[in-house]
């Protein structure tokens, strides 16, 4: 009920819809009518379907036998009444795909029913139609055909009777076992309960319209004198029928059965004589004799052997002449039919579309006789002509007939012609003569068959070019081997050799003929389970000298492995290519690709899925560059679904270009106009420095001031980075800006950013924490149901949402956008790691934001100082620690940093063991320390060096550097990594940084709350002015330097002291 319900609320919708339709078509003008609209809506009514149209008319589709209650007749109103509209029944025909509701509903037998009742006011009755439905995919080919008298026969098995009302002024019947015409000549139906030939009468009939025997069970048609025509499909469906038989009394002169009983048509020589036979008209489906058969006529009619079986028969002589005495054979002549062997012992002419569809062949099958000397001008194979037959072995004429002469042999191979047949052996012509022979082709017409080779070999120089357009062998994936002639091919269409398995680069003598090649013209399909091999040196694309276009995803996956360029003409400095498409050489396995002088556009994924791919060289041409978009993900772009980017690039060298350039190292592709990164090389850092370690991270600011935009997939794939330390001037992010970067373990959303892209950390399973610094959450744009800022598809469960304290509802409200299906942890509090959670145990750090430590059991410090005790003091920063600092906001801050109160201090704070993202000004707090005082005004007083990504140290700065061990500095820094968002000790450059400093360094921290040194513990020790104060440093116990001490008590090397 409630489905019901549910399509009758549809339908209401479509009405609405059709409705608004029309007032568009009356009042503007439009050349829409009601019959170019769809089906309105059905109803059901004691057991009948009808659908209803939108002139209030309606069609019978369909009954129900459950609703008929068991009556044996069926009677058709003259109308239905729904929704307080009255329809009138016009039309009967039974079919399973009236309609999308009709689409999914089983057949069911009315066997009870024998008879039906025709109202006067119908006007067609169709007991079937034949139709072919092609749905054309990106990859994926529905290609489905039916003859749809399968419903008639299935809903009324037992049909015998017809009672049409006498005001009908279409139809009546002939002793209610005949539907006719209202003058009786046409018959239009013998219903499939009739199985007595001697119950009915065929005379007076002149014409039968299709489908009309459709499931009768006669054996036997006495051909009727008055028959003057036969639909095309007037017998198909006639399944029982034996034989036909001429009338005992006056034989019909057109239409005569011979003596086997195959019905054929004659045509008059000029005299009223009909002598010549013209086409066999029907060959019956369930003919005894199938010892052997010979025709001799002019054609094949239409659906002539359709759905005959002759497995031990083989028709040895069809011979079939128009009036040149060509064969020809008509739409569907062999339309599921079943032959062992078919020979032809004539020229042909022209087959029509589907004349074998769906039909077996068991024997190699040519088309033609080649012993004879003359032939037709051209040879027509129609659309569907072998559509998903099942003949294996092919001949086409292998000479030209008009040898010898000025004439020109054509074959013409239509759309779609062997779609998806069994041809596994194809021999085309070698035509040789000087007077031409040629082969024009459809789309698709080869398509998914079982060809290893084809050859397009002899062609005649005078001949045309070949142009192989769209789909010609896609998906033929035994296809391994081609031959041409030197330089025969011009074109080559979309998809012509798409999902096949070629095992080299066929077209390198084409070098001067061919201009185009389409778009995924050798790639694979979507499944990948062959793919062409193109690689080697024969792979001569630099070569082409005519070569304009390469269409989008053209070489995907082509196993390429040569230096990838293009052919530049020697009087020209351009080539002749201005685009390089999208996804046209992804998937390939060159290490460098040097993009020619000329080139003005490179498209979405072009190189994409190159894990080989090392180098690509930008001309100073190209104006325009889209790395990737988000079709990788959808669309076309699922040609690439899996693809992981080119894991081996490490430069991306533009050189003059007024347009895009890259960082000094070559990996950050930007464009100068829009202060955006295009495109980050996925394996920059490899083998980078220090001969071979990694970079491991990269400051954006650093390399290309002013970025104000990421673009979508920029750093996808990433292979290295654990750190991207995005620019303050950023304001946008574009969507996956940062898939898939494997490595990445937090990212800091700076302060500016307003709009971010859908999922830019789709697949960043080990980036666990993100910050977001803008007071207002960004708009996350491009978002689809279910997507969002983070998603927990990717392996993102857990993940920790950081923000402002002031920005703290904002972000809560926006959950539902930012984590999408993630299980999140959303705070401004950021803890301290636990093993930091020891009182008095050191550690350094660093952040992309300021650290503020307020109002937490945690203090900071920075390091300025050095004394040969051992000893480096650390000078509180007051628990706030600024990200960067100078005179352009360029200088980052590292602090030493230490848990100074735990739960046995009387002073332990809770719930104090975190830091938040600051909000203030520097000098804030109980002392307002200036930064000149503490670290300098471009941190020159801080010796420590902030390491914001995993940073290495060189061994030869190892020598005067210090990494924390223990709560000490010592000059050891393990691997020579400083991890991320650490610092080390740097003596470098300072005082005391002599080979003689000591590998382990005391840290001495002066407490900013207590106004008390911390670590010292030790009695007060008396000094000698005069002697001990030259070297030393001394502190007050207000924690300030003192650098000429006088009598007092102070802080030196950890101790306090009273200098006397």
């Amino acid at each position: 009920m409630g489905s019901e319900r549910r399509k009758e609320k549809l339908y209401e919708i479509k009405r609405l819809l059709s409705f608004l339709l029309l007032l568009l078509t009356y009042y503007g003008g439009s050349n829409l009518a009601w019959a170019d609209v769809s089906t309105d809506k059905y109803t059901t009514k004691d057991g009948i379907r009808y659908v209803l149209h939108l002139d209030q008319t309606a069609t019978v589709a369909k009954f129900f036998p459950s609703q008929l209650n068991g009556s044996e007749k069926i009677t058709i109103p003259s109308s239905v009444t729904f929704e307080g509209i009255k329809y009138t029944v016009t039309e009967f025909y039974l079919h399973s795909k009236v309609g999308d509701f009709l689409k999914n509903e089983e057949i069911e037998e009315c066997t009870k029913v024998t008879s039906i009742s025709i109202p006067a006011t119908l006007k067609t009755f169709t007991p079937g139609k034949f139709s072919v439905d092609v749905e054309n995919h990106s990859d994926k080919f529905k290609l489905g055909y039916e003859g749809d008298h399968t419903s008639f026969v299935k809903q009324l098995p037992n049909l015998r009777y017809f009672y049409v009302d006498s005001n009908n002024p279409y139809f009546t019947e002939w002793h209610n076992q005949l539907l006719l015409s209202k003058d009786k000549t046409t018959l239009y139906c013998c219903p499939p309960g009739q199985s007595d030939p001697s119950a009915v009468i065929f005379t007076g009939i002149k014409h039968i319209g299709p489908y009309a025997f459709v499931g009768c069970k006669l054996t036997k048609f006495i051909v009727p004198a008055s028959l003057e025509s036969v639909d095309d499909n007037a017998f198909s469906g006639f399944s029982a029928l034996q034989n036909f038989e001429n009338a005992s009394t006056i034989h019909n002169n057109k239409y005569q059965a011979d003596e086997a009983g195959v019905l054929y048509e004659f045509v008059s020589s000029g005299d009223g004589r009909y002598e010549v036979p013209f086409q066999v008209v029907c060959y019956p489906d369930d003919m005894q004799n199938r010892s052997g058969y010979t025709v001799y006529a002019r054609q094949i009619a239409p659906f002539a052997f359709d759905d005959v079986t002759l497995k031990s028969l083989t028709i040895k002589d069809v011979r079939i002449r128009n009036n040149n005495g060509y064969t020809v054979i008509s739409k569907g002549a062999f339309y599921n039919a079943d032959f062992y062997n078919l020979t032809i012992d004539n020229q042909v002419s022209a087959i029509k579309e589907y004349a074998f569809t769906d039909a077996t062949i068991s024997q190699p099958f040519a088309l033609g006789n080649s012993e004879f000397t003359e032939g037709p001008a051209t040879m027509d194979i129609g659309s569907y002509a072998f559509f998903a037959s099942k003949i294996a072995n092919l001949i086409l004429p292998t000479r030209n007939w008009s040898e010898g002469s000025s004439n020109t042999f054509l074959i013409n191979i239509k759309d779609y012609a062997f779609y998806r047949s069994k041809l596994y052996l194809m021999a085309l012509p070698k035509l040789t003569s000087e007077g031409g022979a040629y082969l024009t082709f459809g789309k698709y017409c080869f398509a998914f068959t079982d060809l290893p080779y084809v050859g397009f070999e002899g062609t005649s120089t005078t001949a045309p070019k070949l142009h192989l357009p769209e789909g010609i062998f896609r998906g033929c994936t035994n296809l391994e081997h081609l031959s041409f002639d030197k330089n025969s091919v011009e074109t080559i269409g979309d998809y012509a050799f798409n999902g096949t398995k070629l095992a080299k680069w066929y077209f390198k003598d084409q070098a001067t003929s061919l201009k185009s090649i389409g778009k995924y013209a050798f790639a694979p399909t979507l499944s990948k389970k062959s793919t062409n091999n193109f690689n080697g040196e024969q792979f001569n694309i630099n070569e082409f000298s005519v070569l304009e276009t390469i269409g989008e995803g053209a070489f995907a996956f082509c196993n390429i492995d040569k230096t990838l360029s293009f052919y530049k003409p020697s009087n020209s400095t351009r080539t002749l290519i201005k685009k390089i498409e999208p996804y046209s050489f992804a998937g390939n396995k060159f290490k460098i690709a040097n993009l020619t002088f000329g080139i003005e556009e490179i498209g979405s994924g072009a190189f994409i899925d190159n894990h080989i791919l090392e180098r690509i060289y930008i001309p100073a041409t190209t104006q325009k560059i889209t790395w990737l978009d988000k079709t990788i993900r959808g669309g076309t772009g699922d040609y690439c679904g899996s693809c992981q980017g080119n894991l081996k690039l490490n430069q991306i060298i533009v050189k003059n270009n007024d347009r895009y350039g890259t960082n000094s190292n070559y990996y950050l592709l930007y464009d100068k106009e829009t202060k955006t990164i295009i495109h980050c090389a996925e394996n920059y850092g490899i083998n980078a420095i220090g001969g071979g370690n990694t970079t491991k991270g990269v400051i954006i600011e650093n390399e290309i001031p002013g970025i104000t935009g990421i673009e979508q997939w920029a750093f996808a794939y990433n292979q290295n980075f654990e750190k991207i330390i995005l620019p303050s001037t950023l304001t946008k992010i574009g969507e996956a800006a940062f898939a898939y970067a494997q490595n990445l373990t937090s990212l800091t959303i700076p302060a500016k950013v307003t709009t971010i892209g859908n999922e830019p950390l789709v697949g960043c399973s080990s980036c666990k924490d993100v910050y977001f610094m803008p007071s207002t959450p960004p708009t996350i744009i491009n978002q689809e149901n279910g997507t969002s800022f983070i998603h927990g598809n990717e392996g993102h469960n857990g993940v920790n949402i950081y923000f402002k304290k002031t920005s703290e509802s904002k972000y809560l409200a926006a959950k539902s956008y930012i984590n999408g299906y993630t299980t999140a942890n959303y705070t401004y509090k950021i803890p301290f790691p636990k093993e930091y959670q020891v009182k008095q145990k050191k550690f350094t750090m660093c952040h992309d934001f300021d650290i503020d430590c307020r109002n937490s059991n945690f203090a900071v410090y920075a390091i300025n100082k050095y004394s040969k005790a051992n000893e480096v003091p650390g000078r509180s920063l007051q628990r706030y620690v600024p990200s960067r600092i100078g005179a352009n906001n360029d200088k980052y801050v590292g602090v030493t940093a230490m848990m100074y109160q735990d739960e046995n201090d009387p002073k332990y704070i809770e719930d104090g063991n975190w830091y938040r993202i600051g909000e203030s000004d520097y000098s804030t707090g109980t002392k307002q320390v200036t930064k000149k005082d503490v670290i300098g005004e471009n941190g020159e007083n801080n010796w420590l060096v902030p390491c914001l990504y995993p940073t290495y140290v060189s061994v030869v700065l190892q020598k005067q550097s210090y990494g924390m061990k223990n709560s000490k500095f010592a000059r050891y820094i393990q691997d020579g990594y400083v991890p991320a968002n650490k610092a080390y000790l740097n003596l470098n450059n300072h005082p005391y940084s002599s080979s003689s400093a000591a590998k382990e360094l005391n840290i001495v921290l002066l407490d900013d709350e207590e106004n008390e040194t911390t670590d010292i513990d030790a009695p007060i020790v008396d000094v000698n002015m005069n002697k001990n104060t030259e070297y030393a440093v001394y502190y007050n116990l207000n924690g300030m330097k003192v650098e000429h001490p006088t009598k007092g008590i102070y802080i030196c090397n950890g101790k306090k002291v009273v200098i006397k």
